[in-house]
């Protein structure tokens, strides 16, 4: 049997009442209801309707799918409160360990009534047919939308999936049922999640599992979901982690914090959330939310990431088949088996090869991502995690033959770990680990570096296999310098004091509104317990950095530690970077005024420093302790250090990603043409289209490469079937992810969801001389299509700082997709103060996806049209004024031109000039001016019938002094 076959046969022997209607098709319109699902401040009278012609409706309240044994509508149905009603589902044992257990695993009934919703399940019936069944929940409480903090899921089905002693998957029942696995212990459910502030952010059918090892027997478990087309919905589209830029998801956890769930109730998702910023690492992101089966209260879940082939697809647009997961001593998890075979033979390989050998080291490289494999490291150590290294390890590849540096993000065939179930961190009590005393115990004082460092034989939590790659690596003096610089710095920035407490009193604030009808429900933890373990895990935050600085020194004898302070002379011309940390307030862990910044770091360890200079600047040279020209120094920490980075105004040449920069004292700028004969790689003067390295990218999603069509050979490239014939001309194109060319009318971008979405538009400009500026541009939807994207206009100065909204007036400058395809909108918008004076500034029109899908039937994106974009210089600045230009010289236009445009300059006074034409290797072709002209606004028509299609420049000498310009002829 398939999954659909095991469920529809889970259906026909589990719901009471049998009857024929499980035999039929669901063609049938669905029944329609009168109030949407969601929260109510008071109870109403539901209106259930079909517009099919006698039809019966039928409908159930328990969960139970409705059949023709079901409750017969006739009249509309009461949705009150239902404060009063007894316990029900709640009341049902969901394991059965006996009172008194070791880890207060048994299960006891609630405390008092649980919180309950209303669930109705309706179903449309003929004498031959039926539709798919409409769940909605609804919650009667007068405070609304605000009975909880946090967010809220509703999960419906069958009672007997649940609770029955066959195939109850909650309860131990006669299979030990909570303990089985695999498709054949999902259930099918209903899943509603709704956000804080009351909206439906998912309302679709779904399947569920239970989910976890020895934490599957707690009263309260960890509930997997799944999304399957077999259900209706192939994905939750739904960005469910508001911090992450991902908006679509295959399955996520409902977590009962594992071991921790009867004591914090977050630590795991504590210790990955300091992570998330400044490692790069697969971590599970976190958000609490309240769970409600079948109606009733289930108390506090963490929504999490589950880690499978999927995540990756999702996360990085890999083929799902073609990635390896693995877990603990090489087993198969997921994806492709071959991987089992893979590392295995490189296990052996570092079994009986030196990795002091460089050339040994260099092949490591090549089949591991080192960087990652050291956070992965220093993440576990650092939470003092004992469940582990012989337990809780994953970690995948992407099978391409070998390493393959210039593969997409995450396709290099690397080799990475995955972060998760920490909950044996920061002091859990239950402390079951043979050698934990050996190390320090179960206080910040454990020294979890030793313990990762150790051959324990076979010996859990630390068996020979678990560790042998990190002590054979720890043999290789570069690793082991990369190491201990890398922990250091994450020890000055991810894991100060300060950071990690702000972060645990953050949580806790999220959780406290919630904690007492949580006890009341479950008896666990108990108000003194949680806070008893809250105190515990202060007092790791509180004393684990000072002593991983102290495990660090010891171990590897580094002398003790000095400060070092660093600092720059201009806080918007350059930073610095500290080993492996860029010094910015944008990098977790340093202040909103980053510079000077102070680190501690190990005397026997120098510390490399590199002077980065922002686009348009270029670094001068270090003063303090160290002086030196060149950008990277080394500092010896035999002493307290303080040395300061100097830049000044430089020229940035511009890279592929950022374009050189256009001067808008010269001038205006425009963009109002871009021809489809442009190959590859050509982009408009001081411009650049960017793509990313995902589907769907959103408003904050990286742009990882110019615009390009990944091309391998003719049999393997990402050109559609019917371009095969444009290799190389990628604004040529008509189907997949693209840019069109439109001539005159600028560019076109659309999506098709091919792991490289678009994408952004980027204009480089230097606005030094000038006071302030007009910006314009158009847009328009050519296509109006299911998933709904729009055009942002952002700017960032230089090149590292953040892309920011523009905002003017109060309002963000956006265009948002409109179904007139014939509307052309046009944006005009005065700029100044923060945006002048600065010798790169970018300007980017971020085409993203809203995450807003109109209809689940397609999945088409929007295409939208950008076109006449121009800058102009409004007004120059104090010093500019001091001394004005005599002249000023307008781009032509049209431009490009077949065969004549107009040229326009300005003269403040009569003046004798020359305007000269000239080709690209510097030969005149055309005299349009030369003598006096007096002053005021002029043009003049210049004709290239007779040159040939290329690129030439038109030069207005005034006074001796000079200005160019480029012009484009087409024929």
């Amino acid at each position: 049997m398939n999954l659909t076959q095991r469920l529809a046969w889970f259906s026909f022997v589990l719901i009471a009442g049998l009857s024929p209607h499980l035999l039929f098709s669901q063609n049938l319109s669905a029944p329609q209801f009168s109030h949407e699902r969601g929260f109510y401040t008071e109870g109403f009278v539901l209106v259930i309707s079909t517009e099919v012609a006698d039809a019966v409706i039928y409908y159930t309240l328990d969960g139970s799918e409705p059949n023709q044994n079901a409750l017969i509508y006739s009249d509309p149905v009461s949705i009150d409160s239902r404060t009063g009603d007894e316990n029900f589902f709640s009341e049902i044992p969901t394991n059965n360990i006996l009172a008194g257990h070791q880890y207060r695993e048994d299960w006891r009934s609630p405390q008092g009534e649980v919180f309950k919703l209303s669930t109705i399940r309706a179903r449309v019936y003929t004498d031959t047919d039926s539709s798919k069944i409409i769940t909605h929940t609804y919650i009667i409480d007068e405070s609304g939308s605000d009975r909880y903090t946090m967010p809220v899921f509703s999960l419906v089905t069958n009672p007997d999936y649940w609770f029955s002693d066959e195939a109850g998957i909650y309860v131990a029942g006669n299979n030990d049922n909570y303990n089985q696995r695999g498709a054949d212990w999902e259930r099918p459910v209903h899943i509603e999640f709704f956000e804080n502030d009351g909206t439906t952010a998912i309302a679709q059918d779904g399947g569920v599992r239970i989910h976890g090892g020895t934490s599957r027997n707690r009263p309260r478990k960890t509930l997997r979901l799944y999304a399957r087309s077999d259900y209706g919905e192939s994905w939750f589209e739904y960005p469910i982690f508001p911090d992450k830029d991902v908006s679509r998801y295959k399955r996520f956890l409902l977590r009962n914090s594992g071991n921790d769930w009867s004591e914090s109730l977050f630590r795991d998702a504590y210790l990955q959330s300091l992570i998330k910023e400044n490692m790069d690492l697969d971590m599970q992101y976190s958000r609490p939310a309240i769970v409600f089966i079948n109606g009733e209260y289930w108390g506090i879940h963490n929504i999490r990431d589950r880690f499978d082939d999927r995540y990756l697809q999702a996360h990085y647009s890999v083929d799902p088949d073609r990635v390896s997961i693995l877990e603990n001593q090489w087993e198969y998890d997921d994806g492709d088996e071959a991987g089992v075979a893979d590392f295995s033979n490189f296990m052996q390989f570092v079994s009986l090869n030196s990795l002091v050998i460089e050339s040994n080291y260099e092949l490591i490289k090549q089949r591991i991502d080192i960087d990652n494999f050291i956070d992965y490291q220093i993440t576990q150590i650092f939470s003092r995690n004992t469940d582990w290294p012989g337990n809780n390890v994953r970690f995948w590849r992407y099978m391409n033959d070998g390493y393959n540096p210039e593969a997409p993000y995450r396709a290099d065939g690397l080799w990475r770990w995955m972060v998760f179930d920490l909950d044996f961190g920061f002091g859990l009590q239950f402390d079951y680990v043979n050698n934990s005393q050996e190390f320090g115990g179960n206080n910040p004082y454990h020294n979890t570096l030793s313990f990762a460092l150790k051959d324990d034989g076979n010996s859990w939590p630390n068996p020979e296999w678990s560790t042998r790659l990190f002590r054979r690596l720890m043999l290789n003096n570069d690793f082991k310098e990369k190491f201990i610089s890398r922990f250091t710095d994450h020890l000055n920035t991810t894991f100060t004091k300060n950071r990690i407490e702000t972060q645990l009193d953050s949580l806790i604030s999220v959780y406290t509104p919630e904690i007492n009808e949580h006890i009341l429900r479950w008896n666990e933890p108990g108000i003194s317990h949680w806070e008893n373990n809250l105190s515990i895990m202060r007092d790791f935050a509180q004393n684990r950095t000072d002593v991983m600085r102290s495990n660090l020194n010891n171990y590897f004898n580094l002398g003790g530690n000095e400060s070092l302070t660093v600092n720059v002379n201009d806080t918007e011309a350059g930073f610095i970077k500290v080993n492996s940390m860029v010094i910015s307030s944008e990098l977790a862990g340093v202040p909103e005024n980053a510079y000077p910044w102070t680190g501690i770091y190990f005397k026997n360890v120098p510390v490399r420093l590199i002077a980065v200079p922002n686009a348009g600047y270029e670094f001068a040279g270090w003063t303090g302790t160290n002086t030196s020209e060149n950008d990277t120094i080394f500092v010896e920490m035999d002493e307290m250090a303080s040395i300061t980075a100097h830049f000044t105004e430089g020229l940035f040449e511009g890279d592929e990603m950022n374009p050189v920069a256009f001067v808008l004292s010269d001038g205006m700028y425009e963009f109002a043409f871009w021809d489809e004969d442009e190959p590859e790689g050509s982009f408009p003067d001081n411009m650049v289209f960017l793509q990313s390295s995902v589907n769907d990218p959103g408003l904050s999603t990286a742009m990882t490469h110019p615009y390009y069509i990944p091309f391998i050979d003719e049999n393997d490239n990402e050109y559609h079937a019917n371009d095969q014939d444009k290799f190389g001309f990628p604004y040529k194109l008509t189907g997949r992810t693209r840019i069109e060319a439109l001539g005159e009318d600028g560019i076109a971008m659309i999506n098709t969801g091919r792991g490289r979405d678009l994408g952004a538009v980027v204009l480089a400009l230097d606005t030094r001389d000038i006071s302030s500026a007009r910006i314009e541009w158009e847009a328009q939807t050519l296509e109006a299509n299911s998933r709904t994207y729009n055009l942002r206009l952002q700017y960032r100065v230089g090149i590292q700082s953040d892309w920011q909204d523009l905002i003017l007036n109060g309002d963000i400058v956006e265009y948002s997709r409109n179904t007139n395809t014939e509307e052309v909108s046009s944006f005009s918008n005065d700029i100044g103060g923060e945006f002048m004076g600065h010798p790169y500034i970018q300007f980017r029109w971020k085409y993203y996806y809203t995450g807003v899908r109109i209809t689940q039937e397609s999945g088409q994106r929007d295409k939208m049209r950008l076109d006449n974009i121009r800058v102009t210089a409004l007004g120059l600045s104090t010093e500019s004024i001091e001394q004005p230009k005599q002249f000023v010289l307008y781009q032509n236009y049209p431009n490009p031109f077949n065969p004549s445009t107009i040229i326009r300059y300005q003269l403040h006074q009569n003046s004798n000039i020359s305007l000269e034409v000239y080709d690209v290797i510097g030969r005149k072709v055309a005299v349009l001016v030369n003598g006096v002209v007096p002053s005021g606004e002029h043009q003049v028509s210049f004709d290239a019938t007779g040159l040939s299609s290329g690129i030439y420049i038109y030069r207005l000498t005034v006074n001796g002094q000079s200005e160019v310009r480029r012009m484009t002829v087409i024929k």
